[in-house]
């Protein structure tokens, strides 16, 4: 249920505390990353669904303020943060975050997240949760191995959190640049995600879970639950839509292409008509194209007058 409502929110001015010469986050007086004094850390990755185990690299640099920072989270390690500390979690469904290192004070955190799953050392998607949060206290985060060269976080775009109240987009003081880490494989340097929050009394009542996610999640049961649904429906819909398993991941969950026509057709001219093939969810960060995979399906299975007439003519094969 923390996945059914969501609030489109507005875009807010945005400030780039940067320093050009340098390209150095002003906000993260953490350790500058370099390519002479660079380690690795390997996180080994937890995937929910997809494939096999792999690694992702974390660069992390060999001076005396990094190698002096607390790490009060790991997803692959039981870590009890300071009792000042938030309290960082990912171990669900979709989550995303490797590891988290204290900066110069309780309210200042540098984030890693795991690549992107099937994916060369892509990292976009984040899905995070909080908690332990004092009110009217400003918390500054820092997603600091991150590789697009550009984000809409520059145009206006905020942190899409979720409470008790639901999804919205939320955040100050958000900034995407370069920083001193380099990049795992190639030339160049990584990109850090920089942003602000701050939490009301309400937000913080009792043990209030505070979500944070790159975009609106969309899981894999979602979507398991929600074409049962659809068949469980009605007896209309059983006539015209069809689910079959094409092969199983590597974890055994099944990946399934979904069959919407009229069936009421003879055979020969079920095999004349022309197939429309739709994918959606191509790279594991893209969960609003599922979304919109979602209202396409709702749409091609309906009484719409549009949605009979389609069917008539095609048959839609989705993936």
């Amino acid at each position: 249920k923390r996945e059914e409502r969501v609030t489109t929110s507005g875009c807010a001015s945005i400030s780039r505390p940067i320093c050009a010469k340098r390209g150095c986050d002003l906000l993260w007086p953490g350790p500058e990353f370099n390519d002479d004094d660079a380690t690795t850390v390997r996180a080994p990755h937890y995937h929910h669904y997809g494939g096999g185990s792999s690694c992702s690299t974390i660069p992390l640099a060999k001076n005396p303020r990094l190698s002096s920072a607390k790490v009060v989270y790991s997803r692959t390690e039981e870590i009890n943060p300071p009792p000042a500390c938030l309290t960082f979690d990912s171990n669900f469904e979709s989550g995303n975050l490797a590891k988290v290192i204290l900066g110069n004070s309780s309210t200042t955190y540098g984030l890693f997240l795991d690549d992107d799953v099937g994916t060369n050392f892509h990292t976009q998607w984040f899905y995070f949760s909080i908690t332990n949060m004092q009110p009217d206290t400003v918390y500054a985060f820092h997603i600091v191995n991150l590789l697009k060269p550009s984000s809409l976080y520059n145009n206006g775009m905020k942190i899409l959190c979720y409470s008790h109240s639901g999804w919205s987009r939320q955040g100050d003081n958000i900034s995407y640049y370069p920083n001193r880490l380099p990049r795992p494989q190639g030339s160049g340097n990584m990109f850090t995600l920089t942003f602000t929050l701050t939490f009301t009394k309400e937000e913080c009542k009792g043990n209030t879970v505070f979500y944070l996610a790159h975009s609106t999640p969309y899981t894999y049961t979602r979507m398991r639950r929600h074409i049962s649904d659809i068949l469980n429906s009605c007896q209309r819909v059983k006539r015209i839509f069809k689910r079959k398993t094409m092969w199983t991941s590597q974890l055994g969950n099944p990946v399934e292409v979904l069959s919407i026509t009229s069936y009421a057709a003879t055979p020969e001219l079920l095999r004349l008509r022309k197939a429309v093939v739709i994918t959606a969810r191509v790279h594991p960060g893209e969960t609003w194209s599922s979304w919109i995979m979602q209202g396409l399906i709702d749409f091609l299975v309906s009484s719409e007058p549009e949605a009979v007439r389609l069917r008539d003519l095609y048959v839609f094969r989705i993936v």
